[in-house]
């Protein structure tokens, strides 16, 4: 692969944005999550007798369990883009470690130990 780093910039720019985009799609679901249960709580209240109860029957309902799927999801989504984002800086820190090591080789190549010799004297 080319050492291209306006390429790279501009990929860690979107992945980074993608992360961003998919964390806060899974915080808003891990957010609403308790307002979601209470309102299917509400529902059942006259007939379960208890709040807790009215609680026990909204966690059973099938949007609860579709709400808490996509929030895992999402939450998996927001993760792998958080991977890619980090694996994207950690190559770049990779390059630039390999970029240091070529120019401290190109010094060495052109080093005179006899010329440090002479500067010492």
């Amino acid at each position: 692969m080319e050492f291209n780093p306006l390429h790279l910039r501009q990929q860690l720019a979107d992945h980074g944005s993608q992360w961003a985009d998919q964390n806060a799609a899974a915080s808003v679901l891990e957010e609403t999550k308790s307002t979601l249960k209470s309102q299917i709580a509400l529902k059942f209240l006259p007939d379960a007798g208890s709040a807790a109860k009215a609680e026990i029957m909204a966690e059973a309902t099938k949007e609860y369990i579709d709400h808490i799927k996509s929030m895992v999801e999402a939450r998996r989504l927001a993760n792998r883009a958080r991977a890619q984002y980090d694996s994207d800086r950690a190559y770049i820190e990779l390059l630039r470690s390999q970029e240091s090591t070529a120019r401290a080789m190109m010094n060495l190549d052109n080093f005179n130990p006899t010329q440090v010799r002479k500067d010492r004297q």
